[in-house]
């Protein structure tokens, strides 16, 4: 037989070449369906067989250019092999797709756990929108039984909670939604980012005493987003849900995978089976995940839920179990419940896709409510019914059913995240980060620190949403100002003693108030923070329309706040999207 048959026939029989041979489009097993077809027959005239002369060669596609030629008598020896052995073609190929499956499977397996060992944890973070502090079923201060809600029923987050550490005082930079979003993905305050709330409602002012300052209303493009770095580091990125920022969309600022550009209105759209797209949010994300584990890679998930948005979208079933409470309250309950459902149909994928291991979850909301019974204000002011949030963290080496008791901000989300990848802040997110990473605090809650560029948490909100007015606060160790900047006065609280806010210790405590405003107006400076400024044609004697809700115990009134963002009931739309929260 000749040499390029027999190399033909080794070729066959090696195991690392037999799946090339049975793979290739055009190859050996394929020759008789050529000579059925009549295939030509390539005879260029200044080429013959060196050892045949006379007889044309056959060229062929092959797995190698050396064995692509042979003579016509060699071809039809070939074939004839060939035809005895092709119904093997079928069974050898199928035993190395299942071959390769199982290497590929375990390839990824490794490469997975090559990730893990060289530290870059995966990260989920899940934030609810208008969700207050007392809004879950989970118990947020271990004193403080109102801290969770009678009503509604989050069982997975109870899970959560029993599985890692509880945050009972963390805060959203913001008292609503999107400069908290844009605060979360830069790591610099409401105030700094010149985006204090979602429109400044100019329009709906009427003989307001102070003209608050217009908004930016979208990330800058100069931005360093914490999912810029994590993607340039090697993780895959996405984000499901509301964005509410604008500026492209979260495409342009990290993110691999991603809804668009979309904001409350976008909710309205989903429906039972998929109430404000909660369990298609789920289903992306765990094709996400299991995309990324199979290639390797760790993974960044930032799910932005539309609930409690368009709460009459609730499942028929959920909204049934709450049809004895009273008005709005069954439908926030039912839909609340159905989105602690999307949350452990996340936890359940983790667990399915044997991450748990090496995966850190975040929960969280966007701001507070008001719904709490415990706390004052609500969505639209700095008591702390407006900004206090749930905050739930489990992950490696997180004691569970542990508690912190620090106070944190979730712009310390952006330093967290990167420390957990291993990421060194370059120099421009330095000067541009406020945030401090809350590492220290998952692995001692007792002696764990946060470091920030400053000490004090500060929160500005100079416009109109409650009868606060424009109103900034500090809060410095145990104690939190208010400042009203309609009035000039300030109230000043212990929060360790006094949570509710109800003790104003401003006359007896005046050097510590005069130290605080000191504090809170030097800050606002440095960062350029825009003010609300006094309107020269107030007039005391016509009455001030400014479309606000009710506020905390501030300037303007001493009531409970409004119910915030779960009382809106509003619906999507160009002119809902200005006024949207």
């Amino acid at each position: 037989m000749n040499v390029l048959i027999s190399k033909m026939m080794l070729y066959l029989f090696e195991a690392s070449n037999i799946e090339e041979f049975f793979r290739l489009p055009t190859n050996y097993c394929e020759l008789p369906t050529h000579l059925a077809k009549g295939a030509s027959i390539h005879s260029p005239a200044e080429k013959s067989d060196e050892n045949n002369p006379g007889l044309p060669r056959i060229r062929v596609l092959s797995p190698d250019a050396e064995r692509n030629e042979m003579n016509a008598s060699q071809y039809v020896a070939v074939s004839c092999l060939i035809l005895l052995i092709q119904p093997l073609c079928g069974l050898v190929s199928a035993e190395l797709a299942e071959s390769a499956e199982l290497t590929q499977s375990a390839g990824s397996a490794q490469s997975a756990e090559q990730h893990q060992q060289a530290g870059q944890p995966n990260i989920i973070f899940m934030m609810a929108d208008d969700q207050g502090w007392g809004g879950t079923s989970v118990q947020m201060h271990p004193d403080v039984a109102d801290s969770r809600s009678k009503i509604f029923r989050t069982p997975n987050l109870e899970s959560l909670s029993s599985e890692g550490m509880r945050f009972s005082q963390a805060y959203a930079p913001a008292s609503v939604c999107a400069p908290t979003r844009l605060s979360i993905l830069n790591g610099q305050s409401p105030a700094a980012n010149h985006w204090t709330k979602v429109a400044s409602g100019l329009r709906s002012l009427r003989n307001p005493k102070m003209w608050p300052p217009k908004q930016v209303r979208r990330i800058d493009p100069k931005d360093v987003t914490f999912a810029e770095l994590l993607q340039s580091s090697g993780y895959r990125t996405a984000h499901y849900g509301k964005w509410h920022i604008s500026g492209g969309g979260p495409g342009k600022h990290g993110f691999d995978e991603h809804d668009g550009d979309i904001g409350n209105e976008y909710a309205e759209r989903f429906k039972d089976p998929n109430p404000v797209d909660i369990f298609g949010m789920c289903e992306r994300a765990e094709k996400f995940m299991a995309e990324s584990r199979d290639a390797g890679k760790p993974f960044y998930i930032q799910l932005s839920w539309h609930a409690l948005h368009a709460s009459s979208n609730a499942l028929k079933e959920t909204t049934e179990k709450y049809r004895n409470l009273r008005g709005r309250q069954s439908r926030f309950a039912a839909i609340t419940e159905d989105l602690d459902t999307g949350v452990g149909r996340i936890l359940e994928s983790v667990d399915k896709l044997d991450l748990r291991k090496n995966t850190w979850v975040i929960y969280t909301s966007d701001n507070g409510s008001g719904s709490s019974q415990v706390l004052a204000g609500g969505k639209g002011s700095l008591w702390e019914g407006g900004i206090r949030v749930p905050m739930i963290v489990r992950g490696p080496g997180v004691e569970a059913n542990s508690w912190c008791h620090t106070p944190v901000v979730l712009s310390d989300m952006y330093p967290t995240f990167c420390e957990w990848a291993g990421i060194e802040l370059p120099e421009k997110a330095v000067e541009q980060v406020e945030g401090g990473s809350i590492v220290s605090l998952l692995n001692d809650p007792d002696k764990g620190q946060v470091t920030r560029a400053r000490k004090e948490l500060y929160f500005h909100f100079p416009n109109y949403q409650t009868s606060d007015g424009p109103h900034s606060a500090i809060i410095a160790d145990e104690y939190k100002l208010i400042h009203f900047w309609e009035t000039g006065d300030s109230r000043l609280f212990n929060l360790a003693s006094d949570i509710q806010e109800k003790k104003d210790l401003a006359a007896e405590k005046k050097d510590l108030v005069e130290d605080l405003e000191a504090r809170l107006k030097k800050y606002l400076e440095d960062v350029d923070a825009h003010m609300a400024e006094p309107n020269p044609k107030y007039d005391p004697n016509v009455a001030t329309q400014t479309g606000q809700r009710r506020g905390g115990r501030g300037a303007g009134g001493r009531g409970m706040g409004g119910r915030g963002g779960q009382g809106n009931g509003r619906r999507g739309g160009r002119r809902n999207r200005r006024s949207s929260q």
